[in-house]
């Protein structure tokens, strides 16, 4: 919210790649260990705009990596319930996710497993957020 939180998480990476859709382009740049590994790079023109940050923890800060797919996907949601008409979209790539699709899949060996990926977008914000817990 205040622009610190990617600094943060940036500094507590061995990896960061970000994608930003904005102006008219797709921009990107990566770090590592907190240092871009090259310029600011633009590509294509695009008519949306949005920001996507991927991130890779680094192992010697903190004791585990391993992140529940559950509790993102609830703090997310929460998160997008308080900016409403902002779109948060969560994406499990882990190989340990994919050999669950697989395994979760009855004819594994000739499907190509699919990511877990769920998005969150509520144009009524705090609204939206009372009727879903009134639904519940």
């Amino acid at each position: 919210l205040h622009g610190v939180g990617v600094s943060v998480v940036n500094a507590l990476s061995t990896k960061v790649a970000v994608e930003i859709k904005r102006d008219g382009y797709r921009w990107t740049q990566e770090y590592k260990q907190g240092v871009p590994t090259a310029p600011l790079a633009k590509h294509e023109e695009v008519r949306e705009s949005g920001t996507s940050v991927t991130f890779w923890a680094d192992a010697e800060i903190f004791e585990t990596t391993e992140y529940s797919f559950e509790t993102l996907s609830r703090r997310f949601q929460e998160m997008a319930f308080l900016n409403k008409g902002l779109t948060i979209k969560l994406t499990d790539e882990r190989e340990s996710a994919k050999a669950t699709a697989v395994a979760d899949e009855t004819a594994a060996d000739e499907q190509t497993p699919e990511v877990k990926t769920v998005t969150y977008h509520y144009e009524g914000g705090i609204v939206d957020f009372v009727k879903y817990l009134n639904s519940r």
